[in-house]
């Protein structure tokens, strides 16, 4: 439909990009984020944040199945799942889903962008970009824990009275 309506340029597709962009953030934080959280929130935080991120990483597996390549789907886990923990470790410390889609957004335009596609990808990447995004993703884990972290001791320096 969008080449009938004339985005068949070289960068005709990045606004259907970016929309697709917007419309996967906001479906996939309000499942995994929003309601998975809530029910796998009374079992703790630390359940809470790695079963949701795992199974969000694993649903992105499901394209090797409708002939994804094997080795950007495994990658692609291994993101997702670090980016899923950051997302959850983000909205536990924002109480608020709306960090997670902004974030997630930039995530899957970055992605988007610069694979030129979304949804199955069936062209094999360079390893060395597939592992720059797996490390980006684990800093910006490593940076969620540290805001979840320090919004923990913020509560508790709140709620402390004084002698």
């Amino acid at each position: 439909m969008a080449f009938y309506l004339g985005f068949n340029s070289t960068l005709g597709h990045i606004p259907l990009l970016l929309i697709a962009a917007v419309g996967v953030a906001v479906n996939e934080e309000i499942l995994f984020r929003g309601i998975l959280l809530r029910a796998i929130l009374p079992f703790g935080k630390a359940v809470a944040i790695i079963v949701p991120s795992l199974l969000f990483g694993t649903a992105h597996l499901g394209n090797i199945f409708v002939g994804g390549d094997v080795t950007y789907a495994l990658f692609q886990f291994g993101w997702t799942s670090f980016a899923g923990m950051a997302l959850t470790a983000m909205v536990l410390a924002n109480k608020s889903l709306l960090p997670a889609i902004l974030f997630h957004f930039v995530l899957d335009a970055v992605e988007y962008g610069t694979t030129g596609a979304y949804g199955v990808h069936s062209t094999e990447y360079s390893l060395k970009w597939l592992s720059i995004f797996l490390l980006l993703n684990l800093a910006f884990l490593l940076y969620s824990l540290i805001i979840l972290k320090k919004s923990k001791n913020q509560q508790i320096n709140h709620t402390v009275t004084p002698l």
